[in-house]
């Protein structure tokens, strides 16, 4: 397009053209470049000189990382370019971790879990301010070893709202992989709502912490006798919710800046007389709940296709095998991840080793996606069940990287060895819990 614009005489040599310049918002941009042609006969005085462009440069968060030289003769047009890469935060946002949990007699308990790495090439001593939601109380906030002190709370101004302000244990250098939660509590009265039996929790997906998240993970913990009925955001029923107890869990992927905070809503109904259930009626829902096993095993058992076809797919089968691989390669870097904490390999020969498995597993779950979408798109019954798949493995790998974050903590010596045994101890036995389901699930599939 075309705009006229009109420039701005500031001094004898110097005058000022602002032009308007609009980026799509709805995704990250690290980097963009910008150039710039102008008439000859727009500059005077020596019609060799060199011309500086861009002296001063007004663009909030962003920082001038490189500018093409320019020259021009009275006969030729003058180009000259730069380019602009952003610097609001040295920290970048894999995955975003919030546990819900009602309670009926002390309120909504919320923790929000990131997942950061910072720069390569910069250092961080402050995280950023997380936005509480209105009448946010207890706050407070801890990593992977423990409590944090001093959790700042600052009110944003004009508002009833506040910023939880979190400072890492240590100074995160370049390349820093770090994870802190934020926890609050939230009052039943401004969060929910009740018709008859049926109650609905509304809250924000997430803080304003950043503009884009990789991965997000939702964990839903309801009340004895509480029954999910759905999981809402945007107007739109989350699908692959998968249970285990009375805790409900959900993964979404690329949440962007605009929609960090739209509600959430999490609806299910719940009878206040269970808040006071006497013995026979726990012994009458054992009752149930053991004939409901017993009911649900028998249509598990039942055969899945027509009698006299195939029981499982060739695919399906395909699948199992590439993971049944896949969870041996992870076993395999666990065990040398470990081995390199204690002392027992050299760098050179951790890293020579890590390349090779890392590079099986890469190919092993690129077969595996691939694997996933071609029997999604045959069988829709494997719908809920790839979805609920890709959630162990999600969790696998949140499990796995906080083994590995403490081992490296301690290999730099910011950790004491107590503290590493204990909680190295603490994740490789949730990293085994978790493989145990991944393989009963997959006996299941």
């Amino acid at each position: 397009y075309r705009m006229f614009l009109r420039s701005e005489v500031v001094g004898s040599n110097l005058r000022n053209i602002t032009l308007p310049m609009t980026l799509e918002g709805n995704f990250p941009i690290e980097i963009f470049s910008v150039s710039i042609t102008l008439p000859a006969n727009m500059l005077v005085g020596n019609t060799n000189a060199s011309w500086n462009f861009f002296e001063r440069l007004d663009v909030a968060n962003y920082t001038l990382i490189w500018q093409k030289p320019s020259f021009h003769n009275a006969s030729e047009l003058l180009t000259t370019s730069l380019q602009l890469q952003a610097q609001s935060s040295n920290i970048v946002i894999p995955a975003i971790i919030k546990n819900l949990k009602f309670d009926p007699f002390t309120g909504l308990h919320v923790e929000e879990g990131y997942y950061v790495n910072t720069d390569k090439y910069a250092s961080v001593s402050d995280l950023p301010s997380i936005l509480l939601p209105v009448g946010a109380y207890d706050v407070g906030s801890r990593d992977l070893i423990g409590a944090l002190k001093d959790t700042g709370i600052v009110p944003v101004a004009n508002t009833s709202r506040s910023y939880a302000k979190v400072s890492p244990r240590i100074r995160l250098f370049y390349g820093t992989n770090y994870t802190f939660f934020v926890s609050y509590r939230l009052p039943l009265a401004n969060y929910t709502t009740r018709v008859d039996d049926i109650v609905t929790v509304t809250i924000p997906l997430a803080s304003n912490y950043t503009d884009f998240a990789e991965h997000y993970s939702l964990k839903v913990e309801l009340p004895i006798g509480a029954k999910l009925m759905s999981v809402e955001f945007m107007d739109k029923k989350l699908n692959a919710v998968v249970q285990q107890g009375d805790t409900y869990s959900s993964e979404l992927s690329y949440i962007t800046r605009n929609i960090m905070d739209m509600p959430l809503k999490v609806t299910f109904s719940y009878s206040p007389l269970w808040a006071g259930y006497t013995p026979s009626m726990i012994l009458f829902a054992s009752g149930l709940v053991l004939l409901g096993a017993y009911y649900a095993r028998s249509k598990r058992l039942e055969p899945l296709v027509a009698e006299g076809a195939e029981p499982r797919t060739t695919l399906a089968d395909d699948l199992v095998h590439v993971a049944k691989k896949q969870l041996a390669l992870q076993s395999q870097i666990e065990e040398l991840e470990l081995r390199y904490f204690e002392g027992q390999v050299s760098r050179r020969e951790f890293r020579s080793m890590y390349e090779n498995l890392k590079g099986d597993l890469d190919r092993r779950t690129a077969e595996m996606a691939a694997m996933s979408k071609k029997l999604r798109e045959r069988s829709p019954q494997y719908n809920a069940k790839m979805s609920a798949f890709e959630g162990l493995q999600t969790d696998l790998r949140a499990r796995h990287a906080s083994l590995r974050e403490i081992g490296f903590n301690y290999l730099n010596k910011k950790i004491p060895r107590s503290t590493y045994e204990e909680l190295s101890s603490k994740y490789s036995e949730e990293i085994t819990g978790v493989v145990s389901k991944i393989r009963a699930f997959l006996e299941e599939l």
